[in-house]
């Protein structure tokens, strides 16, 4: 919620209060012969995160309705007639490839008539293998293109017509149709259109066993039903998981099939039984401190009984809440757990004994048992073990601020105005603790999230008629008023907003003359003030018209560049000038609109070319960065684009100007870094320089990736505890990336091209710093020299101040 009000607080280009929504609709066709093929599409936008979904109907028409107006969006097919491929609209393989379309648009999606193969799967006694997956691998591919589950001992798949092997899996059964230990002796089924390949099987090779074991109750010795699963000891990559047999004289016996034979892996074990409580094998609390079993290995484990918390959440209205959670926090500052409120209002969770304080959350509604506000009023519960404790407890009161809020002018009610509350007193930023916007009366009413307490508000207009106001009648949060909010009582909080100001004018071609779309101005106070909050400006349209709305009286400075972020194309100071220092000053009188005179900007600038591997083929999804920086934790890349599917891009508007532009993969990881000029560093790059209007190329054959992964000990050789972040430099102090020691002592691989590293470590909790390896400053630092393609294991050593 903190980081909502932080956003919240902070003024931008405009939008309106909620955007209009706007259909996608469309058609899933056969690419052949045009008729429908009936289906369910997906809607993501375009950073792939899910939007909206619907299916077709009769005619092969489908609409989507969650979707905004003019946003971007690409559209994922999954024919549901088995016998089509699935791809993404209109004709693409994946994310990547996939056109974009904005909302509102129709899509006509064209699939593939695919091959089906089919098959029965049975045991050796001749009942249906049920559960079993089936991979089906292009002959020569390292990886299946396809996967099917057996159901009634029948499967059934769709893929491109080729030849493929087929692979079963049913613990502990594992092998290659048809009755084949391993791929070398597979049989290759070809699958065409026009027929239906059948692949029938009887599953026969079992897998040799590579962990197993039995979980019993600590005390009593009793079988216990629970699950383990394997992590890799090295990185904690997930591995394998079963859980215990449950059948006459097997009960609480469980076993892994087909690991690698000596490697090393950790175990973590589970009850599904309500009473007893996982563990790390062995008695361990983390992956960090669990023990190493290498394969084959027996690992028994005894687990011990835990207490119980439940209870039930009632509404202010005494009926049951229907969803929510309850956060259980151990006294002692371990972790906590969670439980999810079901719809008839219940919650349970096994604990170990000891103390807690349980958060109880519904909807926006959020408090602490026993009808407690804030956490240090909480009841402080202790579980100890066999016992069941009771934490039900019925919703407080709601806390509200409403108000109406009009015109400072005419009195008039302003619609669509909003309110932010924010929490005080402010820590680090503004914490919006609740927010609503005017009706056509004027009215707002403001349901806190988090409870009563001290607030101030500030009132805005999404519109820019008004000029933002903070309680009651401020300019800014520092001079706002405070007011006290309690539970079941609304707090009225009025408002009477100043006529906004506005200024407005035409960005044009400083070469041409002609109207530049995409100029985006901002508004500065004097000389020296900073930008002006509350203002709503909006970028300039095809005719080079642009606005800065919902200003106060006075002189102000005007910004326009080209684009979003730290780095605005063409950017300058109405008018000619290059700082707001020397910028002609625009004075605006209250509830006055001032047009300005032509704003010349240089035009902006592209880059384009084609990015391939060693090998000539097209890499796609690479992100070309023409600021020649690689990616940080924040994952902030401005001006960067992504390759298509040949490998192509063009990127820009930007700045003229001279660049370093750095391309690099962040899936896969299979190649490096490289800068311009076959560089594999920043300061070796060979510099790009670009004149206002035209048109750069920048091409890389990319080179096989570096890396460099390990793990971080103390200086006695033991594992590190957690809160180490790292930082890979180059030998001239340049990011280069980043690593996190987070669930263990290890961390995954970075990637890197050839060349000189520095690694720099800083813990979070403590702000102790170190460096590879055993060296407390900088200069003691040693130096790691990677070549082409090389993987390092490293073992950093922590100074013994740090360890």
């Amino acid at each position: 919620m903190a980081l909502a009000g932080a956003l919240l607080a902070s003024s931008a280009v405009a939008a309106p209060a909620s955007a209009a929504t706007a259909a996608l609709t469309g058609t899933v066709v056969d690419a052949a012969d045009g008729s429908a093929v009936p289906s369910c599409v997906t809607v993501y936008d375009t950073a792939y995160n899910w939007v909206d979904q619907a299916c077709t109907d009769e005619t092969g028409t489908w609409t989507t309705t969650n979707t905004e107006s003019g946003a971007a969006y690409k559209v994922e097919v999954q024919p549901t007639d088995g016998l089509h491929l699935p791809g993404w609209a209109p004709e693409a393989p994946d994310f990547d490839s996939a056109a974009t379309v904005t909302a509102p648009a129709a899509v006509t999606a064209r699939t593939t008539r695919g091959a089906v193969v089919s098959g029965h799967l049975t045991r050796a006694d001749g009942s249906p293998a049920d559960g079993a997956n089936v991979a089906l691998y292009p002959a020569g591919a390292p990886a299946p293109t396809a996967n099917a589950y057996v159901s009634d001992g029948a499967w059934t798949a769709v893929v491109r017509p080729g030849d493929y092997q087929v692979e079963f899996s049913s613990a502990p059964f594992r092998q290659w149709a048809t009755g084949a230990a391993d791929r070398g002796s597979a049989a290759t089924f070809t699958a065409g259109t026009d027929h239906e390949t059948v692949v029938d099987d009887v599953l026969s090779i079992e897998e040799p066993v590579s962990l197993e074991g039995t979980i019993t109750d600590a005390s009593s010795g009793d079988p216990v039903d629970g699950c383990v699963t394997a992590y890799l000891a090295a990185t904690y990559d997930y591995a394998s998981s079963a859980c215990s047999d449950y059948s006459d004289g097997r009960r609480g016996q469980w076993a892994l099939y087909g690991l690698p034979a000596g490697t090393a892996y950790k175990l973590e074990f589970t009850s599904y039984d309500g009473v007893h409580l996982g563990e790390w094998a062995q008695d361990a609390p983390d992956f960090a401190t669990a023990r190493e079993y290498v394969t084959p290995s027996r690992v028994d484990v005894a687990l011990a009984a835990g207490g119980t918390f439940t209870g039930s959440l009632r509404g202010t209205d005494g009926q049951p809440v229907t969803d929510g959670y309850a956060l259980i926090e151990p006294a002692d500052g371990s972790p906590s757990t969670f439980a999810s409120i079901d719809v008839d209002g219940t919650w349970r969770s096994v604990v170990r004994p000891g103390d807690y304080r349980v958060q109880l959350s519904s909807g926006m509604a959020t408090q602490w048992a026993v009808g407690a506000s804030t956490r240090e009023q909480a009841k402080v519960f202790s579980v100890g073990e066999g016992e069941t404790v009771d934490a039900s407890d019925q919703l407080l009161p709601g806390a509200r601020v409403q108000g109406t809020v009009t015109s400072a002018a005419t009195g008039a009610p302003v619609a669509g105005a909003c309110v932010d509350v924010i929490r005080l007193p402010v820590v680090d930023w503004p914490e919006t603790a609740g927010q609503a916007c005017t009706d056509a009366s004027g009215h707002y009413e403001a349901d806190l999230w988090d409870g009563a307490g001290t607030f101030t508000a500030r009132i805005s207009d999404p519109e820019g008629r008004f000029v933002q106001e903070y309680f009651d009648n401020h300019a800014t949060l520092t001079d706002a008023d405070s007011f006290t909010v309690a539970r079941g009582t609304p707090t009225v909080v009025d408002a009477a907003l100043a006529p906004g100001s506005a200024i407005t004018g035409l960005a044009i071609d400083a070469k041409l003359g002609t109207p530049l779309e995409g100029a985006c101005p901002d508004a500065y106070a004097g000389h020296a003030g900073a930008r002006v909050d509350g203002q709503v400006a909006s970028c300039s349209d095809a005719s080079g018209r642009w606005s800065i709305r919902g200003l106060p009286a006075g002189s102000y400075a005007v910004h326009l560049g080209m684009g979003q972020g730290p780095y605005p194309s063409g950017d300058v100071w109405a008018f000619k000038a290059h700082t707001q220092a020397s910028a002609d000053l625009v004075t605006v009188q209250a509830g006055a609109t001032k047009a300005i005179r032509n704003v010349k900007i240089d035009p902006p600038v592209t880059i384009s070319g084609r990015i391939t591997d060693p090998f000539g083929n097209p890499v796609a999804g690479a992100t070309v960065n023409p600021r020649g920086l690689l990616p940080d934790r924040s994952g902030d890349c401005f001006d960067c684009v992504q390759t298509d599917a040949d490998g192509r891009y063009t990127l820009g508007p930007i700045a003229a100007g001279t660049y370093r532009p750095v391309v690099y993969t962040t899936t896969g990881d299979r190649w490096a870094p490289e800068w311009s000029g076959n560089s594999t560093t920043y300061e070796g790059a060979t510099a790009v320089t670009i004149k206002p209007g035209r048109t750069a190329t920048f091409s890389a054959q990319l080179a096989p990736a570096s890396r460099i992964s390990g793990e971080l000990v103390n200086a006695d050789g033991s594992p590190a505890g957690e809160g180490w972040i790292g930082f890979v430099e180059s030998s001239t102090g340049r990011h280069m990336g980043d690593f996190d020691v987070y669930g263990s002592n290890t961390f995954a691989p970075v990637v890197l091209p050839a060349g000189q590293f520095r690694l720099h470590l800083e813990n979070v909790e403590t702000g102790q710093e170190a460096w590879y390896d055993s060296a407390s400053t900088e200069s003691a630092a040693t130096l790691v020299t990677l070549s082409e393609g090389e993987d390092r294991r490293l073992t950093i050593h922590l100074p013994a101040s740090t360890g």
